[in-house]
C-alpha cells in the first residue's frame, strides 16, 4: 500500500496523479521547498525554516496562504506523519510552488502546498565512517540573492552529484564565482583550525542553512571561537577537522581530503549537544 501525501491540505495516495504538465515547478523550477527533520513525530526548528521560505516567497514575489500558517504547516505535517506510519523519525519535504499559468511570465502569483514524508532516524546519528571529500572546479556558483532560496532549479548540484559520483567521493565542496569555498552538494561546511569553528560567511553566496544558525549557536557551548570568513581550498590542508551539516543529517564528519586526514572530536560533541536540544540523550 503506498503512503500519502497533503496538497493544499488534502491528503492524496502518494502515487496519485496531482500535476499536469503545465506544472510550473515542473517546467520552470518556479517553487522552493523545505526539508524538514522530525522527531517523535514533531516537526524540528519549524520556526527557522519556515522564516527562510517566507522570505523566499517574498522575494519571488509568490501570493501569501493561510495554509502556510505555522500552526496550520505544524498540524498538517503531524496529521501526515501519522497517517504514513511516521510517528517517529522522519523526513518531511515542504514545497511551495507558484500555480499554472503563462510561459516564463506568470499569469496568477497564488500558490499551492505540497507536504510529502518519508522514514528517517529519530535522533542524531554521527556518521560511523567517516567521509571522503573533493573539490568540484567544472562549475562555479555565482554570488547573488538567488542564493538564499531553496528551489527547485538545482543544476548545479545535479552536475557535481554526477561528478562526486564518478570520482567515488562522498562529498564534494562548490566553490562560488571568486573560486573559494561556498558549500558542498548538500550541506553547509565547517573547518576546526587551532579550536576556531570556521565557516564561509552568507556573502560568499552558501545557503543558510538551519542546521548552521543551530551550529553556530552551539559553538560557545562547547567552547569554539566563531570565524565567519572567505575560506581557500589550501584551508584543507591546514584543519584538524571537517563537517558536513544540514537539517537532516545534523553533522557528518570527514575524514579525508585528497591525502589530509581528520578526527571528528569536536563534530561528536555538536551531535550530542544537538541530541540534548531536541530532548534525546
Amino acid at each position: 500500500m503506498s503512503g500519502y501525501i497533503s496538497l493544499n491540505g488534502k491528503l492524496h495516495p502518494s502515487d496519485a496523479p496531482i500535476f499536469t504538465g503545465s506544472n510550473r515547478s515542473f517546467r520552470y523550477g518556479d517553487s522552493l521547498f523545505e526539508t524538514i527533520k522530525c522527531v517523535n513525530g514533531t516537526p524540528l526548528f519549524l520556526e527557522s525554516h519556515l522564516q527562510r521560505l517566507y522570505a523566499g516567497m517574498e522575494f519571488l514575489g509568490y501570493e501569501w496562504n493561510d495554509l502556510l500558517l505555522k500552526t496550520v504547516i505544524n498540524e498538517e505535517i503531524k496529521r501526515l506523519l501519522i497517517r504514513n506510519r511516521h510517528k517517529d523519525g522522519a523526513r518531511v519535504r515542504l514545497c511551495v510552488f507558484r500555480n499554472d499559468g503563462g510561459f516564463y511570465t506568470p499569469e496568477t502569483n497564488e500558490v499551492s502546498i505540497l507536504i510529502e514524508s518519508e522514514v528517517s532516524s529519530n535522533e542524531y546519528q554521527l556518521n560511523p565512517n567517516g567521509k571522503t571529500i573533493g573539490v568540484y572546479d567544472e562549475l562555479y556558483k555565482p554570488i547573488h540573492n538567488f542564493n538564499s532560496l531553496k528551489s527547485a532549479n538545482a543544476l548545479l548540484f545535479i552536475k557535481a552529484g554526477i561528478f562526486k559520483k564518478q570520482k567515488g567521493l562522498d562529498e564534494l565542496v562548490i566553490l562560488n564565482s571568486k573560486g573559494l569555498v561556498c558549500e558542498t552538494v548538500s550541506s553547509n561546511i565547517f573547518l576546526i583550525i587551532h579550536n576556531r569553528l570556521i565557516t564561509p560567511p552568507l556573502s560568499e553566496g552558501c545557503l543558510p542553512g538551519v542546521m548552521r544558525q543551530n551550529i553556530l549557536a552551539l559553538a560557545s557551548v562547547i567552547g569554539l571561537e566563531v570565524l565567519e570568513t572567505p575560506i581557500g581550498v589550501n584551508a584543507f590542508e591546514q584543519a584538524e577537522e571537517v563537517f558536513v551539516s544540514n537539517a537532516i543529517s545534523g553533522v557528518e564528519w570527514i575524514i579525508g581530503y585528497e591525502q589530509k586526514r581528520y578526527f571528528h572530536k569536536i563534530s561528536a560533541k555538536i551531535i550530542d549537544e544537538l541530541n540534548k536540544a531536541i530532548g534525546i540523550g
